[in-house]
């Protein structure tokens, strides 16, 4: 998937989640799509901790809502850490 893709596939779901159509999502919109996108959560253990946790980090505006400028802001540092994460871990398994 392309980057381009990948954004396309992230705003509509930040869309989808966004239930006032204002643009905003507040923290019980991102729970649902958090339980949504990531149903084996509460099966591996995370708390409504967890996510107050998780929805405080991408608010970098500590506004109490998640703009879409922040989550893809998220993303790309998450996607840009996997990366870097993945070029490491195949440069170590590489065969001698």
């Amino acid at each position: 998937m392309s980057i381009e893709e990948y954004e396309k596939a992230s705003k509509k779901l930040f869309d989808l989640s966004d239930a006032d159509k204002d643009g905003l999502i507040r923290y019980n919109e991102f729970r649902e799509l958090y339980m949504k996108v990531n149903p084996v959560s509460v099966l591996l253990g995370q708390t409504e901790a967890h996510w107050v946790k998780l929805f405080n980090y991408v608010d970098a505006s500590e506004d109490g809502m998640i703009s879409w400028p922040e989550v893809w802001k998220t993303l790309r540092l998450r996607e840009k850490y996997d990366t870097e994460v993945w070029k490491k871990e195949k440069v170590i398994s590489k065969p001698e």
